[in-house]
């Protein structure tokens, strides 16, 4: 019992330690100006680097290994050559596949919480869709690339201890004590969200049996339940059972549905003055080919640009390539690790994004606007993660 009341307390406590870390990193911000005349932040960005305690950054390396599993076991060909899991796990039954399955497992029972847009309810989860997490091993395994997340935590580290060097003793104490406020901050706010969406995942899988239940006698299908709401969902669940299908509440979940499926499509501009009106909503004219934006990891890279919309579509980040995509979170993660650059619609300096662009060392700019519609696949372009920069050249 203790226990138990020892852990809720602990949980509590991580909330005002994720914030106290937030206003660790703008202290540290302010520090690194006056100090070290870190003028556009380049020094603050190293401070972050190659920190090898997120969840996020480590769901993309155990993916990797699956990978790495699957050569050591002698499946690349098999799981090259084979459509979807199911079909795999049949054929490898009860033999050498074994220990890939494994890991398979521990994976899955790790991080298979996690999905694209993982904050939303309706999004199935990896662990839901084992197909899409195959397609990303098979990835791997198609174009290998070295596994070197953490290759620039020794450039951090030097650079603290430079930077303590530097200073007089009263000075290093209060660095020290608000450099870690701000590492320990951001790995809490990045582990406590991956542990509220794993709680979000049995919250759906409740949903989900809710669903079942009521789609052999309520609902026109089982994901119709997340287009109720909780009265309506409540009303349902203690009526009688097998009581019929209710034809307005159906057109209802039917409109909602396309509401849904309408405002998925729509692509709104980055700011909005008054009431949002998504009929006038279109690409913006692009500002030339140099778009600005937030640079938020460290480094200069060019590349072919790779345009990726859905976490969830089957396309692959090649080797050497940019990956561009409208926003990102740890459903983006597996596009992260064969990429030599990211660049992104919508975030900032302390968005999931830039946080593993960090973790892995990756030149990355954020906040760039429109540059999905702007950039296409194929294109070659710069990142610069030092002035903020994606430079698009001409074909």
């Amino acid at each position: 019992m203790m226990g138990a009341l020892g852990s809720v307390f602990q949980n509590t406590l991580l909330f005002p330690q994720t914030m106290l870390g937030v206003i660790c990193s703008e202290l540290l911000g302010r520090l690194c100006r006056k100090w070290f005349d870190d003028g556009d932040g380049r020094l603050l960005k190293t401070l972050f680097l190659g920190m090898g305690c997120l969840d996020s950054a480590e769901a993309g390396l155990a993916l990797g290994r699956l990978a790495t599993q699957a050569c050591d076991s002698g499946l690349g060909g098999e799981i090259l050559a084979t459509e979807d899991f199911a079909t795999l796990k049949g054929r490898m039954q009860g033999k050498s596949g074994n220990e890939f399955f494994r890991a398979w497992e521990a994976f899955m029972s790790r991080h298979g919480h996690h999905a694209r847009a993982e904050l939303d309810v309706f999004v199935p989860r990896w662990r839901e869709t084992p197909d899409y997490i195959l397609h990303q091993v098979k990835g791997f395994l198609a174009a290998p690339f070295p596994l070197h997340p953490l290759q620039r935590s020794s450039e951090r580290e030097e650079l603290e201890k430079k930077c303590r060097e530097s200073l007089n003793p009263v000075r290093r104490l209060a660095f020290d004590l608000v450099l870690k406020g701000a590492q320990r901050g951001i790995a809490l706010r990045e582990n406590l969200k991956s542990e509220m969406v794993r709680r979000m995942g049995i919250i759906r899988f409740f949903l989900l049996e809710a669903g079942n239940r009521l789609e052999r006698g309520t609902l026109e299908e089982r994901d119709d339940v997340f287009f109720l709401n909780l009265e309506e969902l409540k009303n349902l669940l203690v009526g009688p059972v097998g009581g019929g299908k209710n034809a307005d509440l159906m057109e209802t979940v039917r409109e909602r549905r396309r509401e849904y499926e309408y405002h998925r499509g729509l692509n709104p501009p980055s700011l909005v003055v008054g009431e949002f009106q998504p009929e006038e909503s279109r690409p913006d004219v692009p500002p030339g080919e140099i778009l600005k934006g937030i640079a938020v990891s460290p480094g200069i890279v060019t590349g072919r640009a790779r345009v990726i919309l859905r976490a969830d579509q089957e396309q692959r980040v090649l080797p050497g390539e940019i990956l561009v995509a409208p926003f990102t979170d740890p459903g983006w993660t597996p596009y992260f690790l064969p990429a030599a650059g990211i660049v992104v619609d919508q975030g900032g300096v302390l968005s999931h994004g830039s946080i593993v662009a960090r973790e892995y060392g990756l030149p990355a700019v954020v906040n760039v606007g429109k540059a999905t519609c702007w950039i296409k696949t194929g294109q070659m372009i710069q990142v610069d993660g030092f002035r903020g920069e994606v430079r698009i050249f001409p074909d």
